[in-house]
């Protein structure tokens, strides 16, 4: 009996040229109509590479100017060990970056997706869902628009559940590194990480997942010793990242309370690594499972961010390819498993842009997590065998 096989496999030779001919219009058509975020990315890693200071206003304006006009200057608040994923980009010029970063982008999307939906056991017949919501999850959409870093971290993600499903744990510590470049966003994957690597004395993953941070910082330190010092001092100082109003739980408490209090804006976070320590020591200490537990950690990380924006929720991709997992095994008990993921996201957006603002989207990753709960209640019971080690 012949296996069914999906489109992508069965694509002829001129369908490939026409979807690379489609991504290479759609990259230089991206590149006439926004310069997004990489040009602040491209822009740091010149003034790092010239041993600058990567976090100056001022100095990332005059650069940005030179390929677009600003208004007023930005800063990037990735961590400096982000650099070593980003400066190396600035050697290039913009353009040309700019299209090797969205290539990258793009390639390491898929490949991470297709993966990962085979480690679930998706169907290899409905394989090109993996590739479909890879591309088409809002967020995802907005974050390569943007050229944003953080879609490193799905990958990250992506790439550190199929290492530890396949005992591959040297790989699994190096992809931290990508999981890092948006550390607040996946603030408790740190946390329950280290609390599972100690409680099965996983030290060659923890001690890698150490070194891809430490290694990549001391070697920017050498080459730029004032990198870290830039770094804390940009984040300390009243243009600080907590200027923006972000839609998060905590924008929500500082705008209706105390619009002066920090405290408010990390109280969310400080509630959800309690939340996290008592799910671990009630629940999951004695069969903590990536497979059942990955998603979970990922929804309350996000929803209990103290800093997040709409296209920040790329991050949750690995919880859209899990249900959509559970759809692709009954197709027509679970139809509406997409078709909420696609309400919801579309309802989320338009609410944003008719209020011409991103704040008014702090509901959705609470929708989100509604959903996978639905989906995990009525869906799930045939996925459930994915325990052990992963």
């Amino acid at each position: 009996m012949m296996r069914k096989t999906g489109w992508l496999e069965a694509l002829p030779l001129k369908g490939w040229v026409a979807l690379a001919l489609t991504g290479v219009f759609f990259v230089q058509f991206r590149a006439v109509i926004s310069t997004g975020d990489f040009l602040l990315y491209w822009a740091a890693g010149k003034l790092f590479l010239q041993q600058g200071n990567p976090y100056d206003p001022d100095a990332l304006l005059s650069i940005t100017n030179t390929i677009q006009i600003q208004p007023y200057p930005f800063v990037n608040w990735n961590p400096p060990w982000t650099l070593i994923l980003t400066a190396p980009f600035a050697l290039l010029p913009f353009k040309a970056a700019q299209t090797f970063w969205y290539v990258i982008q793009v390639s390491a999307l898929l490949w991470t997706a297709d993966w990962f939906w085979g480690s679930r056991a998706g169907s290899k017949a409905y394989r090109e869902i993996a590739w479909l919501s890879a591309i088409l999850f809002l967020p995802v959409l907005h974050a390569l628009y943007l050229g944003q870093i953080n879609l490193l971290v799905p990958v990250g993600l992506l790439l550190f559940y199929r290492a530890v499903q396949s005992k591959r744990y040297v790989l699994a510590g190096l992809s931290v590194l990508l999981i890092a470049a948006k550390p607040h966003l996946v603030f408790l994957f740190f946390l329950f990480l280290g609390l599972w690597c100690l409680k099965k004395r996983m030290w060659t993953l923890l001690f890698t997942a150490a070194l891809s941070l430490f290694v990549p910082l001391i070697a920017l330190s050498i080459y730029n010793p004032g990198v870290l010092g830039d770094y804390i001092a940009a984040v300390g100082s009243r243009g600080g990242p907590f200027e923006w109003a972000t839609p998060t739980l905590g924008t929500v408490l500082w705008m209706f309370f105390d619009s002066s209090s920090i405290f408010l804006r990390m109280a969310p976070p400080i509630v959800g690594l309690g939340i996290g320590l008592l799910i671990w020591q009630s629940r999951w200490k004695e069969n903590f499972s990536w497979s059942e537990c990955l998603a979970p950690i990922l929804l309350l990380s996000v929803c209990t961010a103290a800093y997040a924006w709409p296209h920040d929720l790329v991050v949750l991709l690995p919880v859209i390819l899990v249900m959509l997992v559970w759809f692709s095994d009954e197709m027509a008990r679970n139809w509406w498993i997409p078709v909420g993921l696609v309400v919801a996201e579309a309802g989320a957006y338009a609410v944003m842009v008719s209020y011409g603002s991103a704040f008014y989207g702090f509901w959705f990753p609470w929708v989100l997590a509604g959903l996978y709960w639905l989906s995990l209640k009525h869906s799930a019971p045939g996925h459930q065998g994915h325990k052990g080690n992963t």
